[in-house]
């Protein structure tokens, strides 16, 4: 199976769609699973993970879409491909870097704030 790299994508971003790619006789059926670090659970299609797959012949090439980037979408997230052959399994990280983290590194100062004297 091809895979593909690991991506870090700003929160709120549109879009990004991970591809992946197999070959498979006869055709495997897909599920997908999210681990966000407290074990995989099953990913189940909604309007902001959408899930395709396109065959030509024994090639398969199977995408994870997923839409409006929240902090939660972090995690790995596996893809399994299974037939009476056997099963193929991969996965693939996706890294969000935070809204309130981007501002607060661009508010934030190399001075610390003077210390209040109580005068006014």
């Amino acid at each position: 199976m091809q895979v593909p790299k690991g991506k870090r994508v700003e929160e709120g971003h549109p879009t990004h769609t991970f591809e992946f790619r197999l070959i498979a006789a006869p055709r495997p059926t897909i599920s997908w699973f999210k681990d966000d670090g407290t074990g995989p659970a099953p990913l189940e299609e909604s309007e902001r993970f959408l899930m395709r797959m396109i065959a030509d012949v024994h090639l398969y090439i199977v995408e994870l879409e997923v839409k409006d980037i929240q902090p939660d979408d972090e995690g790995t997230y596996k893809i399994e491909a299974k037939n009476k052959e056997g099963v193929a399994v991969a996965s693939v990280t996706l890294e969000v870097n935070s809204k309130l983290n981007t501002q607060l590194l661009a508010v934030s100062s190399p001075y610390p704030y003077p210390e209040s004297t109580g005068a006014t």
